[in-house]
């Protein structure tokens, strides 16, 4: 099932490559369904993570729960 289709883009000024090898990401996801910027850092064994501009009252694993593809939820396709 394909729950989510889009792009997204570095916000920050390293190749991601880069970012990945430093542990320090930061991205803007431009899905159908999600569409937030995130920063994620690890540190030791803990990671943080940051959500920037999500709306906090959309729900899209409940209201949107079919394939951007077919419409259909994982329990129709099993």
């Amino acid at each position: 099932m394909i729950w989510d289709h889009g792009s997204y883009a570095n916000r920050i000024e390293r190749e991601m490559t880069e970012c990945v090898r430093r542990s320090h990401l930061g991205f803007q996801l431009h899905g159908e369904k999600l569409r937030a910027g995130d920063a994620k850092t690890r540190r030791g064994h803990r990671s943080s993570v940051g959500t920037r501009n999500a709306d906090g009252r959309r729900k899209p694993v409940k209201s949107q729960p079919g394939s951007v593809l077919s419409g259909r939820t994982l329990d129709e396709l099993s």
